[in-house]
């Protein structure tokens, strides 16, 4: 079967006539007869634009060598390779697929993420298994209590805030409990994934709403985004050699 853009090309581009028919050839995907009135030619069809994908760099490598690839993209969110710099139709992609890891740190935003004691817990036990450089941090936050009373002060510290006169909530095993802490996750799933990197994050316990805020430092994730990318570029580089144009960008 034909692509239907194929023959609707063929179509406009032929004599525009009542009797000018286009037929594809059962079993022949390069050619159609072309009839007008009582004669019949054999017009070639031009070759499908190439749309192929890979998994692996590995992949992309061999397609690059294969195809004899001109100009490589590489930025947010694939790699791309031109294999024709003329028309630049045919191309190669490789999705660049984000680590859960990853994606877990920027998924608490800017402003960071407040979660109550059990989901902190669990989101670095789990969530960022094998990524926390501070073994005693779980441990540390398990022991916190939190306390209300009536006893009221003008202080707010890391873990104690005063709201008046007549409350003040205070939290209990706060003193070996850090104003933030370090990630090390891999940014992709499918390239450089035992590549971890290193991520500041910051800690904020809220006491009158028993939640600790969480979230990755201000320009922490655009460090990691802009590193990786000058990895990549230097990667490609080296395996694609002098012969291919390395751009970064989106194609």
């Amino acid at each position: 079967m034909l692509p239907s853009k194929t023959l609707d090309q063929i179509q406009r581009t032929a004599v525009e006539a009542a009797d000018v028919t286009v037929t594809p050839i059962p079993g022949d995907a390069h050619n159609v007869i072309v009839a007008k009135g009582d004669q019949y030619e054999f017009h070639e069809l031009p070759a499908p634009d190439r749309r192929h994908q890979v998994d692996t760099l590995d992949d992309l490598m061999q397609a690059a060598d294969r195809w004899k690839a001109q100009v490589c993209w590489h930025g947010e969110p694939a790699i791309v390779l031109e294999l024709d710099d003329v028309d630049r139709r045919d191309v190669v992609t490789m999705p660049l697929k984000l680590h859960d890891q990853f994606s877990a740190v920027v998924g608490l935003g800017l402003a960071g993420t407040a979660m109550k004691q059990a989901a902190i817990l669990r989101w670095l036990k789990i969530t960022m298994v094998d990524a926390i450089e501070d073994a005693t941090l779980v441990g540390s936050l398990r022991t916190i209590r939190f306390k209300h009373s009536a006893a009221g002060s003008s202080k707010i510290e890391h873990g104690d805030e005063s709201f008046g006169r007549d409350v003040e909530n205070a939290v209990h095993g706060v003193e070996d409990i850090p104003e933030g802490f370090v990630v090390y996750v891999p940014k992709y799933a499918n390239i450089f994934p035992d590549s971890r990197l290193q991520i500041r994050m910051s800690l904020e316990i809220d006491t009158s709403a028993e939640t600790f805020r969480i979230g990755p430092l201000p320009g922490e994730i655009d460090r990691i985004n802009r590193e990786m990318q000058e990895r990549l570029g230097r990667d490609l580089k080296e395996r694609l050699g002098e012969g291919v144009t390395i751009l970064c960008g989106s194609r």
